[in-house]
């Protein structure tokens, strides 16, 4: 069996993944280590699973917002190579969006296979411009220009994008995936969340279902520059016959009065809402697109950035979600567009198809043995040629 080194951003949507990863690959028999924010150690406690030492306990170096940010760049690979030093991994599993792993993974000349968003994100082959392109480029910039700042000469800034990137989406999502790179591998959700024993939240979602009221389910998430959709829903909802469950977690804009329809808490079970939900209101980000997608609930979907716009446009493609533009969201917009979704036949069907299509990935098969294959491919050898005297200090 091996030993498997998993980096995570602190963040729930990025870390409950990687939770649920690091478990099923100790059920398959391997010795798992994680390396993420301190916010998170006692999550890890609570689940059994081993936090290293090196755990960032007074910086941000695995908090969202900092990605990208050369200073949290080289912190995450001085704890991964710390990490990496003690431990001695056969593999690190990070994602696409702690850069740090990559450079660290390159450094030390170790394997690496990178967790993705619900679809391929980069352009591909003889497709350019769009956001696809706009994100490839940024990205690519930030890379390099951390590798720049930090002296990693060691380091091919080119290279990150040669890594293993597990996917988390299913064929029926991607499209054409033959398309797809061939270091690109589609793996499935990798939904997972703690136990959440709210009996209070059930008994609320019981009642509501007896009214025959349709329940919608609210992720707002961070909209930094991007106009917040917050008001308008609030003021839509009041116009509609539904019961609004919204996360509020994340959400970087005041949340103010709501009306009696609406319950707002930082965090609500996406697990459980989704037996329940009719319709979901969202940014796009990969976690809630991915729920909604897996439990046959159509969306709309009003994307601020990162992996939004892309992830709106497939999933309207797929006739699944109805786009919103956020700059010209209004409350008799957004109403129509909540109440499309959740009358619409057509819509309705699309989003049921697409649940059906996924249950083959619902597991971690598919994650665990693209792990185990990369693994099994690698050079045994090359993980003690690294030069860790070479480490960050």
């Amino acid at each position: 069996m091996s030993r498997i080194l998993v980096c995570s951003s602190e963040s729930y949507g990025f870390l409950f993944p990687s939770i649920g990863i690091a478990k099923a690959l100790e059920d398959r028999g391997h010795t798992v280590r994680l390396t993420t924010g301190a916010s998170a150690e006692q999550l890890l406690i609570n689940e059994g699973l081993v936090s290293l030492p090196w755990v960032c306990r007074t910086s941000q170096a695995f908090a969202t917002r900092k990605w990208g940010k050369s200073a949290a760049i080289a912190l995450q690979v001085k704890y991964i190579e710390a990490a990496a030093r003690e431990f001695r991994p056969d593999i690190i599993v990070g994602q696409q969006f702690v850069i740090g792993a990559l450079l660290a993974a390159q450094r030390l000349r170790v394997p690496i296979a990178t967790l993705g968003m619900a679809i391929y994100l980069w352009p591909r082959s003889g497709e350019a411009g769009g956001w696809r392109q706009f994100l490839y480029d940024e990205y690519a910039k930030l890379v390099a220009g951390a590798c720049q700042e930090l002296g990693l000469r060691s380091c091919d800034p080119s290279k990150v994008f040669d890594a293993k990137l597990l996917v988390r989406g299913f064929p029926a999502l991607e499209g054409e995936s033959g398309g797809l790179p061939p270091q690109v591998q589609l793996v499935g959700p990798c939904l997972w969340e703690p136990e959440d024993d709210n009996a209070d939240l059930e008994r609320r979602l019981e009642e509501a279902r007896s009214r025959g009221r349709p329940i919608l389910y609210v992720q707002h998430g961070a909209f930094f520059h991007a106009r917040h959709f917050w008001r308008d829903l609030l003021t839509a909802a009041e116009r509609l016959e539904v019961e609004v469950y919204a996360s509020i977690s994340r959400m970087d804009s005041r949340v103010g009065d709501v009306p009696r329809n609406v319950i707002a808490r930082r965090h609500i079970s996406q697990r459980r809402i989704m037996k329940y939900a009719s319709g979901v209101v969202s940014s796009g980000n990969t976690t809630v697109a991915l729920g909604a997608a897996m439990a046959g609930v159509p969306s709309v979907i009003v994307p601020a950035g990162g992996e939004g716009p892309v992830i709106a446009r497939r999933w309207n493609e797929l006739g699944i979600a109805v786009i919103l533009d956020s700059q010209s969201v209004t409350p008799r917009n957004m109403a129509s567009a909540i109440h499309h979704i959740l009358t619409d036949s057509q819509i309705r069907s699309r989003a049921e198809w697409i649940a059906a299509e996924g249950r083959d990935f619902a597991g971690w098969e598919h994650v665990c043995a693209a792990i185990e294959d990369l693994i099994a491919s690698s050079d045994g050898d090359s993980y003690m040629a690294a030069d860790l005297q070479g480490c960050l200090r």
